[in-house]
């Protein structure tokens, strides 16, 4: 039996950037949970992208991975326009119009998911306090008075020496479930979810401007739908 103070299933963003701020200010012991392979970063940009805020910007700081995400890959933005198409309504936004010390010299960036999340994964790797179950499903988990209990699932293999490779189940203080939109702890847990279909769908695609963004993250809504670059 493996014991630890914070069980996430999870090793997104999200859960990345948890078990770090955690480690960040406390001692806690910490096991993640997920069998999502690593992308590796290559040339061709990701079109999965996160509009990283100032805000967001300190919290990568606090845990010692922005550097590493800002000399990656990056764009940075100083103006945000938007506007509707069929009315007058429009708002700007500028970085000149942040109030604060020190200066920002940005309003945000936009960065691809996978960059963040290499970042934050060799980080939370080089972390002794982290551990990772990465090559195995949890099968189910149990909550008790104080503790939870999760337990993995055997491999589809017929090999014989299976049980050598198991990891023991896990015995946690806490646990928190950052797996996504299809959470499969949010199913273990019976936790009740309201959801709504808009019946709308999306074009993701990374296009290069014959006359350059000005660094200017714009959108407009137009009667069949809002466009963003």
């Amino acid at each position: 039996m493996q014991k630890f103070d914070v069980l996430i299933v999870g090793a997104g963003m999200v859960g990345l950037t948890l078990a770090l701020s955690l480690r960040k200010t406390s001692n806690l012991s910490i096991a993640i949970a997920d069998t999502l392979p690593l992308a590796e970063i290559t040339p061709e940009p990701e079109v999965r992208v996160s509009a990283i805020n100032v805000a967001s910007q300190t919290i990568f700081e606090n845990i010692d991975v922005w550097s590493t995400i800002v000399n990656t890959r990056t764009q940075a933005y100083q103006h945000m326009h938007i506007w509707d198409k069929a009315g007058i309504g429009k708002l700007d936004f500028s970085v000149n119009d942040l109030n604060s010390y020190p200066k920002n010299t940005n309003l945000g960036w936009i960065v691809e998911n996978k960059v963040i999340r290499n970042a934050l994964w060799h980080k939370a790797k080089a972390d002794e306090g982290i551990h990772f179950f990465t090559d195995h499903k949890l099968a189910n988990i149990a909550v008790g008075d104080s503790e939870v209990f999760a337990s993995f699932a055997a491999p589809q293999s017929t090999s014989n020496n299976i049980g050598n490779n198991m990891p023991m189940p896990i015995i946690a203080k806490l646990v928190v479930g950052a797996d996504g939109a299809n959470s499969w702890l949010r199913q273990q847990m019976d936790i009740a979810m309201i959801s709504r279909d808009y019946d709308h769908h999306a074009i993701v695609a990374t296009v290069k401007c014959s006359q350059g963004h000005k660094n200017t993250a714009w959108q407009v809504f137009m009667p069949e739908g809002p466009l963003a670059f």
